[in-house]
């Protein structure tokens, strides 16, 4: 077997892969072995910590979901902020934060819609349309933002970064979920 020609200018290519150093067992190749690290959930289940979890029906509450939404969609933003501020204190870390929320604010303004909606279902007394929306779609939100913090702490982010970039509401932010 010819090995690929992007590896004959390595020679480490032979005695890791070729050797059989990442085959734990004759069926098990390298893409197994990294899927194996990273276990992804988002979008296919529903994270044993996230089971469960709502948001309040409160305008806070609303920002919150928003704002998690838009963190699932910023992935690769968070994932870059969080390697870069992790040894920067926590006043540098907020204000990098309050940069990346002002990119983001027309996004982070969705929550009035959502309020708004649920003042207008409330009115007719069917706001449980909205909620039970908004019951199914959180948790799955959450697993998904626990995969951006998981692939943030495998390249140098830690739970203060996380936190630091979770939210663009200081009044979300201090919610207890």
């Amino acid at each position: 077997m010819s090995r690929p020609r992007w590896t004959q200018r390595w020679p480490w290519y032979d005695r890791a892969v070729g050797s059989g150093a990442y085959n734990h067992d004759p069926g098990h190749d390298r893409a197994d072995h990294r899927a194996a690290c990273v276990d992804i959930k988002c979008g296919k289940e529903v994270s044993t910590d996230c089971e469960g979890l709502y948001v309040p029906y409160t305008d806070a509450g609303f920002q919150y979901f928003v704002d998690q939404a838009i963190n699932v969609f910023m992935g690769g933003v968070n994932i870059f902020l969080q390697m870069g501020t992790q040894n920067m204190t926590v006043n540098m870390m907020k204000g990098v934060n309050a940069l990346r929320c002002a990119v983001m604010s027309g996004a982070a303004t969705g929550w009035y819609f959502i309020a708004s909606a649920w003042w207008a279902l409330y009115w007719v007394g069917q706001e449980s349309l909205l909620e039970d929306a908004l019951d199914f779609a959180y948790p799955m939100i959450c697993t998904c933002n626990e995969d951006v913090d998981n692939l943030a702490a495998m390249m140098g982010g830690n739970d203060s970064t996380a936190e630091a970039f979770g939210s663009c509401s200081e009044e979300s932010s201090n919610l207890q979920m």
